[in-house]
C-alpha cells in the first residue's frame, strides 16, 4: 500500500498501465547542483548572478547617503550595468527556450512575451546605469525614468510568468 505524502504517482498520457511510483526521499531541495545540459538551470543561474550583482547599488545606495566620499562610478554604476547585462542575458535565454528556431518568435505564448518584457526591463536598468554614467548625477530624471520603465515592464513580465504557472495547460491557441 502506498503512504501518498511518501510517494508521489506519475501518469504518462493517461494511462495507468505507465504509471510510476518515486520516493519522496528521492526528490529533496538540491541548494547546490549541476544540471549543465537544462537549458533552465543556466537561465537560472544568469538571472541569480545578475541579481546579485544588481544587489550591490542597492546597498551601495544606502551608503552613499551616509557617506558621499564612496566612489559612486565603480560601486554604484557600474554592478548596475553588469548586473542589467546578466539580466538582458537570463531574458534572451528565456526566450529562445520557447522559440522553434532562433529567428522565428514564438508569438503565441505566454513565456516568449515574458522574456521579452524582462529584456525590455533589464534594457531600462541598463539605460539607468547609463544615464548615470554620462550625467554624472546632473541629470538624475532620465535614470528616474529608465528605471520607472524597467520596474514596469519587469512587474508585466511577472504577471506574465504568475498566468503562466497558474494555467500549465493554457487556453486553446496559446
Amino acid at each position: 500500500m502506498l503512504n501518498a505524502p511518501r510517494y508521489v504517482l506519475l501518469f504518462r498520457d493517461g494511462e495507468a498501465g505507465h504509471s510510476l511510483a518515486l520516493h519522496a526521499d528521492d526528490h529533496r531541495l538540491r541548494w547546490f547542483g549541476r544540471r549543465p545540459a537544462n537549458w533552465g538551470y543556466w537561465l537560472n543561474l544568469a538571472q541569480l548572478l545578475g541579481a546579485t550583482i544588481f544587489f550591490v547599488p542597492c546597498v551601495v545606495g544606502v551608503l552613499l547617503a551616509t557617506h558621499p566620499a564612496i566612489d559612486a562610478f565603480a560601486w554604484f554604476w557600474l554592478p548596475q550595468m553588469i548586473g542589467a547585462n546578466w539580466f538582458m542575458i537570463a531574458a534572451w535565454m528565456a526566450m529562445r527556450e520557447v522559440q522553434p528556431t532562433a529567428l522565428k518568435p514564438a508569438w503565441d505564448t505566454l513565456g516568449w512575451w515574458s522574456g521579452l518584457f524582462n529584456l525590455l526591463g533589464a534594457i531600462g536598468f541598463f539605460f539607468c546605469a547609463w544615464f548615470g554614467f554620462k550625467s554624472g548625477f546632473e541629470n538624475p530624471m532620465l535614470s528616474n525614468l529608465s528605471t520607472f520603465f524597467g520596474s514596469c515592464c519587469f512587474l508585466i513580465a511577472s504577471y506574465l510568468m504568475l498566468i503562466e504557472i497558474i494555467n500549465p495547460e493554457g487556453p486553446e491557441g496559446r
